[in-house]
């Protein structure tokens, strides 16, 4: 299938790059990319807590006490030593209600009863108690509310990743642009250097034989002194600007490490601005705070039914044995509540009003602002196109002007100045289609990370 973006064919360009493929795995493997995978996994799992909360939950309790308060029956103060220890099952549905069991066995001393009080009865008695629970509230809707936040600020955390990510991979494929564009400027600088040197040394011969002026052979030694300090410029440029690059991959870089060309192509026009997304997601966040904010601070009515069995023996074996089939107590109770203050209600409501309106423009700034920079990247990848077509005509008709300059000159029919201009005119050509190619590069690369692709975009980038 042919690749088109929008309504433009596919602009493939053959770039002067990094042996991209290398630093690409280089990056995947250095810290800034493990640090990336580590804040997901670690926000993955902050998910997974925030998203059980229902899980079943088991309490143990041990608990004593000892009580010398007067005995109803008898009206004189008894002394009676306690001691608890419960296990307790606790189960909260998201739509069901919650379920609870608890078995309790209690021991009781009453070695310091009188005897009156306790005719018959052993120093210690044993009671197990087993309590079945159910609770539903008709209106509250915490659960499902909380497990529904929970799953909308993962998905916020996932897209900020990404765009982290992205934001990352960007800032890869520029930074190793810009720092392939400074090699390139290393090679003309050289390559001008290269010829003034030769020029100087010829210029040198034809004054010695009175074939050229002295002045020309003072403007030959200007010349190499001027590509001289170019070429250390061109250096100095180059070492400051694979420093980016350096810091993503976490190595040093040299310039052997830019000498391969990369093939680079547009992707299919699929739009999925992560930004969007985010503000997408972070609109549902804030209505599904509305609803828990008017849950949270609305009426309540609960349903609560229990059903207790107990038994109690001087013998702790037999207590447990006839806990099941002991004494039962039933209770039902409808529990009403309603909110009589409205200051933080009201507080809060405004707040998340004010957000929801806020969120809503930026969502439709944000695609408008995305529409602008996709048809601005379309009309500058046009025009670049079409000026790296006419550089490269351009470069071919000054190639063939210096030599022709260069042979009039060798023949007295042009002077210095004339010859050095034609130099210094594909000097330029050269320099500006390099910087057209290395400035196209960085449109494509932006205008797949505006539509959300610049991760394939990046792992698409092969070397050549």
């Amino acid at each position: 299938m042919k690749n088109i973006f929008l309504l433009i064919p596919v602009i493939t360009t053959n770039l002067v790059f990094a042996s991209f493929e290398t630093l690409r795995s280089d990056y995947l493997k250095s810290s800034t990319y493990e640090l990336q995978v580590i804040k997901e996994k670690s926000n993955e799992n902050k998910f997974l807590f925030e998203d059980n909360l229902n899980e079943l939950r088991l309490d143990l309790k041990r608990n004593f006490s000892r009580t010398g308060r007067q005995n109803l029956n008898a009206f004189q103060p008894t002394e009676t030593v306690l001691h608890t220890t419960s296990l307790g099952l606790v189960k909260p549905t998201t739509h069901f209600g919650t379920f609870s069991f608890e078995h309790r066995q209690n021991e009781y001393d009453i070695s310091r009863w009188s005897a009156g009080l306790r005719p018959g009865l052993a120093d210690k008695q044993y009671e197990t108690v087993n309590v079945f629970g159910y609770s539903y509230d008709f209106i509250d809707n915490s659960l499902s509310l909380s497990s529904d936040l929970a799953q909308i600020n993962n998905k916020i955390q996932k897209i900020q990743n990404d765009i982290n990510s992205d934001e990352n991979l960007l800032n890869l494929f520029v930074s190793y642009s810009k720092a392939n564009m400074a090699y390139k400027n290393v090679l003309l600088t050289r390559r001008a250097l290269v010829k003034a040197r030769k020029r100087y040394r010829t210029i040198k011969k034809r004054v010695s034989n009175g074939a050229s002026r002295k002045l020309d052979l003072l403007l030959a030694k200007s010349l190499l002194e001027s590509r001289t300090n170019s070429v250390e410029t061109a250096k100095a440029s180059f070492e400051l600007e694979k420093v980016s690059a350096e810091n993503l991959v976490g190595k040093t870089l040299t310039m052997s490490d830019f000498q391969k060309d990369a093939f680079v192509k547009q992707l299919n026009p699929r739009q999925s601005n992560k930004a969007i997304k985010l503000l997408e997601n972070q609109l549902a966040l804030n209505l599904k705070n509305i609803e828990k904010n008017n849950n949270d601070t609305g009426y309540k009515l609960s349903l609560n039914l229990g059903y207790v069995i107990n038994a109690i023996n001087e013998d702790r074996t037999k207590s447990i044995d006839d806990s099941f089939d002991g004494y039962h107590d039933k209770t039902a109770s409808i529990n009403l509540s309603i909110p009589l203050g409205i200051t933080k209600n009201s507080a809060s409501s405004k707040y998340y009003k004010f957000e929801k309106q806020y969120l809503k423009k930026s969502i439709e700034t944000q695609k408008l602002q995305v529409m602008k920079n996709i048809k601005a990247f379309d009309n500058q990848i046009k025009f670049l196109t079409f000026a790296i077509d006419n550089l490269e005509n351009q470069k071919k008709i000054l190639i063939k002007a210096l030599s022709e300059t260069n042979k009039l000159y060798l023949r007295g029919r042009s002077n210095f100045d004339e010859l050095i201009r034609r130099e210094e005119e594909l000097i330029n050509c050269e320099t500006q289609m390099a910087s057209s190619k290395n400035n196209l590069n960085q449109l494509i690369a932006n205008k797949m990370y505006t539509l959300g692709q610049i991760r394939s975009f990046v792992m698409s980038v092969k070397d050549i």
